[in-house]
Order: C-alpha cells, then structure tokens, then sequence
C-alpha cells in the first residue's frame, strides 16, 4: 500500500465523465482528513462518485472521463493513476456489500489482508470478535443482515487504508444495528467519505463536510450548519432549480 507509514493529510478529486446512459458527473473535491458526506436526490452521482474512488467502475459504460485523484502525505502529493488499486490504500463497502457465506467470521475478517499478502496480529482478531460479539469460526452464511453488515464494516476497518468510503452503510438495519454501526464508523482511525440519505448519520460525526450533488454536480458544500441554513434560505436565482434543490435540502434535514 502506497504511504504505509505515512499519515494522509489532505486528498483530492477531479473528475469529467460522460455515460453512455446520458449521464454526466463533473465534481472536484479537495479534503482534509475530517470526515466528508455526499447527499443528494437518487441518480445524483453519489455512488458513481464513489465507484470512481475505489476504481471499482464498470469503464466500458463511459464515453469520456477524465478522473484524477491524489493522496497529499506531508508534503508529498502522489497521483494513484498508475498505482494498483489494491495498493492505493482506498477500503471500499458498497451498498449491497456482505461477506463470503463460504467463509469463517475470522476468514471473513482476516480477507483484506490475506489478499495483500499481510499478517494481522492475534490480538487485534480477538478485540475485533470481541467488539462485534461474534464467534471465530461461525460461517458467513449463518449471519444475520445485520451481524453481515458489521462484520464487512470491520473487515474494511482493519484492512490498512488511508481513506475509507461508505455507501449506504446504514440502509435498511434495524435501530440495535444503526446504533452499532454508527459508532465503528465515528471511530474509524482514516478518512471517511460516505453516501447517505441519513441525517442522524451525518449528525453523530464529528465536525462533518457535506457536499450536495444533483445531475453529477454539486449545489452545496459547506458544514452540516450551513446546510441547514441553506434549505431555509430563500431562492434569488435560476428559481425552478434552485427550489428543487432547496425542498431536497429541506427533506434532507426534517
């Protein structure tokens, strides 16, 4: 993984893609290390934006992209164009994301470095079981939706990264399970970006970013205070568009 003994300090994204289903996402993101939150209408771009990050997108589907991402460590800036995607240090948990059925909750658990070639300490499998209360050798096809959803939270947690990014990561769990999950992703020890539909979510981290997408593009980007403020403030131009974006920013907070 690139930066291994380096502490990330800022990242940035730069992307230009046309779809051949007509769609087009143009958005630039230059962030510190604090948690950053995409919200915005379904087809916005939240998850394709994410998809792009983790180099997990299907490129046969776009016409022209132009994407760009870079790591800042101190005062080293490395562009991941040419850097493996397993080795870039970017965890990724889509939204229907689970875990192996055929595998062990350890096996589960122990994946992410077993594919990098790594060794993970005993002790931190044990406190990892221990904080989801979970057996070693329970199989994954045993688990219920919600024990699934942790244990593939805390496989990406463990896995050495940088920048961790969440699609959905609460979507249809049950409040014991929203609550567990909400903790391990405020104490994840990387930056976080994440898609969500939640503002409880937003609300539990600390001192969050949020960026509003609508058509691939943003119409907002400020703190979770500012948000509010936006979805009461009155329209002054391009009327039509900005009262759609203002009732998805009222809906949004409500």
């Amino acid at each position: 993984m690139i930066g291994r003994d380096k502490e990330l300090r800022s990242w940035q994204l730069h992307v230009q893609a046309r779809f051949s289903r007509g769609f087009t996402l143009d958005l630039s993101i230059e962030s510190d290390t604090r948690p950053l939150v995409l919200i915005g209408p379904n087809g916005s771009g939240k998850s394709t934006t994410l998809r792009l990050l983790a180099s997990a997108l299907n490129t046969s589907s776009i016409e022209m992209q132009n994407v760009k991402v870079c790591f800042q460590f101190d005062q080293e800036v490395l562009e991941l164009k040419d850097v493996r995607p397993h080795a870039r240090g970017i965890a990724w948990l889509p939204q229907n994301a689970s875990v192996f059925p055929h595998l062990s909750v350890l096996e589960n658990l122990r994946f992410g470095h077993d594919v990098q070639h790594q060794t993970i300490e005993q002790k931190v499998l044990e406190e990892k079981l221990e904080e989801l209360g979970l057996h070693a050798d329970q199989q994954g096809r045993e688990l219920s939706g919600g024990e699934a959803r942790k244990l593939a939270l805390a496989r990406a947690l463990i896995t050495p990264h940088h920048l961790l990014l969440l699609d959905e990561p609460l979507a249809n769990l049950d409040p014991i399970a929203r609550q567990e999950l909400s903790k391990m992703i405020r104490h994840a020890p990387s930056a976080v970006v994440l898609a969500t539909h939640d503002i409880r979510l937003v609300e539990s981290l600390e001192m969050p970013r949020v960026v509003a997408l609508h058509r691939g593009a943003p119409f907002f980007d400020g703190s979770l205070s500012e948000l509010r403020a936006a979805s009461i403030a009155r329209s002054r131009s391009d009327a039509m568009i900005q009262a759609e974006h203002q009732r998805f920013l009222r809906a949004f907070v409500a």
